[in-house]
């Protein structure tokens, strides 16, 4: 089966994607570069404000019409708006074949027919800029701020270890990263779930520590009540931190 991938919303999605595009290669499917070519279209959706709702909404009707000339076999969509609005959407859009939550991966291979392994490889979408990766290090948050809903949308934080961050970061720059991008709903509360603490610096410590002297580490998403002036030094006294907060 050819599929292709449209990836929508933040760097936290661009990431899922290629851990999809990952696991969907090693069930045996070939990723394609355009709809032209595909049997089927994977919509990995943002559903964080409107303007992006409406954008993944667009592209999903878009597909619809393919499918209805035609020119496409399978639908899926997947990701935060499926959270978000599921049942809603399901209603409104029935030529959609498979639908899949975040995170929902593994559902939507085997929706598809295909056995993924356990552990597939992420594998670089055709967007990806090889110098330039993003690492995510968990899933949601539980900052709860007032004027953010991802909470609901991918539940309360989730970080991965340190050391599976390192060991994903140096096959990052084997591939041909020059600068990682630590990405995640809020940095700083990175850790708090499984070492009873944030432990950011920790990361970065260790990342350091791993990566080759020519790799940058740049940070997106840190929330500044919990930023101090003792974390700004720390940033400030590395060579390989970028000093962008």
């Amino acid at each position: 089966m050819k599929i292709h991938i449209i990836n929508l919303g933040c760097p936290k999605n661009s990431v899922d994607s290629e851990h999809l595009s990952g696991l969907l290669q090693a069930a045996g499917a070939e990723i394609v570069d355009s709809t032209e070519e595909a049997d089927g279209a994977v919509v990995n959706t943002c559903g964080f404000i409107q303007p992006a709702g409406e954008e993944s909404i667009s592209v999903i009707l878009d597909l619809e019409t393919l499918k209805q000339q035609g020119a496409l076999k399978k639908i899926c969509v997947a990701g935060c708006l499926v959270n978000r609005y599921g049942d809603e959407l399901k209603k409104e859009l029935p030529l959609v074949d498979v639908w899949a939550g975040a995170e929902e991966w593994y559902s939507l291979a085997r929706s598809l027919g295909l056995q993924p392994p356990e552990l597939p490889a992420r594998a670089p979408l055709p967007e990806t800029t090889p110098w330039s990766r993003y690492l995510k290090v968990g899933e949601g948050c539980e900052t709860l701020c007032a004027f953010c809903t991802i909470p609901s949308i991918r539940g309360r934080a989730r970080s991965f270890p340190i050391a599976d961050l390192a060991e994903a970061a140096v096959r990052l720059a084997e591939e041909g990263a020059r600068e990682i991008c630590l990405v995640g709903q809020d940095l700083t509360i990175y850790g708090r779930d499984i070492y009873g603490s944030p432990r950011l610096k920790e990361l970065l410590c260790a990342l350091d520590e791993e990566l080759p002297p020519d790799v940058w580490i740049r940070m997106l998403y840190l929330h500044p009540s919990r930023i101090d002036e003792r974390f700004i030094d720390f940033v400030a006294g590395s060579d390989r931190i970028l000093s962008y907060l």
